[in-house]
């Protein structure tokens, strides 16, 4: 089963080019993580977009301000990005 029409619509060429992209935005060390898109209906949508690999994404760090962000976003092979949100706080564990 596929998302509703129209779902996904703000494809972006790159994480820095998304409008969610926090101003002055560092990411820190080991702060990111790529998991496998595991809603079907999801994937066959993201595929329409672009073939192949799409992965979620959570990538930490700073915004400008210095607070701690963290960003979601799912990522095709050649960079292109759907679905930018972000968190206040880190998703990742730090050990």
């Amino acid at each position: 089963m596929c998302a509703p029409e129209g779902f996904i619509k703000n494809v972006y060429s790159s994480i820095k080019k998304a409008p969610q992209y926090p101003e002055g935005f560092k990411a820190v060390q080991n702060g990111t993580t790529k998991n496998t898109v595991k809603n079907k209906g999801a994937l066959e949508d993201l595929r329409e977009i672009e073939s192949g690999k799409w992965d979620k994404v959570y990538k930490d760090g700073h915004d400008a301000d210095g607070n701690k962000v963290s960003i979601h976003y799912f990522s095709s092979q050649s960079g292109q990005v759907f679905n930018v949100k972000v968190k206040d706080g880190w998703s990742n564990t730090r050990r």
